[in-house]
């Protein structure tokens, strides 16, 4: 049986969703799975930008929701200690059990209150600065659909950073490739890199019908998008390889699997 709670407890009393009116400019969904040792520093690194820009624009107004997704370590109490810093601005909402990556997304999305909300992983591989340079394309393609657009992070852009070691990227390459095209979506450069922003109506139809839970879901998304030529740009983005990946050669494998039963 599926279990979930948000652990602040007044936001226990009136859950917002997808479904409703957005009420803030921008939601940031973190799934978190074991992250006790890095998600402190992407936290606090990611709130000091927020509220920089917070106070620039007062209109830019936002909210963090961490998804543990049965985190076996001291995760939920990490992000709990950083909650009593910042209040709801974080929220926390856990997993009993652990689902997957893309479940852990899924809930998040369900449960966001933003005109955009943001995927990004717990372990500040992107530079979340760059977050502007979607949004600012994204504004741009969501006008041209009624289901709105996405904004796609991107290490193979032209004018993408991406640090990492020779090996880890050739696999990465020779990966990608074998996904793209066996998934039927060449057009899309990079299709795992987990910074993408969509819009709220995207959100809404995306995330919705989801069914992938673990780590094809990114590829579940893009064929659905597909479907209803849901329009997305892909932007180049600074990122580096942070020690600590989650998906090993079994997920890998996985997501080839989980390909065939998408197709």
């Amino acid at each position: 049986v599926f279990q979930y709670k948000f652990t602040n407890e007044e936001l226990n009393k009136e859950q917002k969703t997808i479904m409703d009116e957005a009420e803030i400019y921008m939601s940031l969904i973190v799934p978190a799975y074991n992250e006790e040792k890095r998600i402190k520093s992407m936290l606090i690194s990611t709130m000091d930008y927020l509220e920089s820009r917070h106070m620039k624009d007062e209109t830019f107004t936002y909210e963090i929701i961490v998804v543990d997704d049965g985190s076996k370590d001291q995760t939920v109490d990490v992000v709990s200690k950083v909650i009593s810093k910042y209040g709801d601005r974080i929220r926390l909402l856990r997993l009993v059990d652990n689902r997957g990556k893309g479940f852990a997304v899924k809930q998040g999305m369900l449960r966001s209150r933003g005109q955009m909300a943001l995927m990004l992983d717990a372990d500040a591989a992107t530079k979340i600065s760059d977050v502007e340079k979607l949004e600012r394309d994204l504004k741009k393609v969501e006008k041209t659909s009624s289901f709105g657009g996405m904004a796609l992070g991107s290490r193979r852009e032209v004018h993408a950073e991406a640090e990492r070691t020779f090996v880890r990227g050739l696999i990465s390459y020779i990966f990608n490739l074998l996904v793209r095209y066996a998934a039927g979506i060449p057009n899309v450069k990079d299709t795992q890199c987990g910074f993408k922003l969509f819009s709220r109506k995207a959100a809404r139809y995306l995330f919705i019908n989801q069914h992938c839970e673990r780590w094809c879901f990114d590829i579940d998304l893009l064929i659905l998008a597909q479907h209803v030529k849901l329009p997305f740009v892909e932007i180049a983005v600074t990122w580096k390889e942070v020690p600590g990946s989650h998906l090993t050669i079994g997920g890998m494998l996985g997501i080839i699997r989980d390909l065939f039963l998408i197709r």
